[in-house]
């Protein structure tokens, strides 16, 4: 069964993660909320 995707999670993800990591310091907690389907946490923290 193949998991689905949102096009614009994988146009969007990069550009989050470069603000991301001028805003956190590493490591952080951080809880996402409304992942809908969960690419952008999956992308963050591998």
């Amino acid at each position: 069964m193949q998991k689905p995707t949102s096009e614009a999670a994988l146009r969007n993800r990069g550009p989050i993660l470069e603000r991301l990591r001028e805003l956190l310091e590493t490591p952080a907690d951080v809880l996402e909320l409304g992942a809908g389907t969960g690419q952008h946490a999956a992308y963050f923290t591998a």
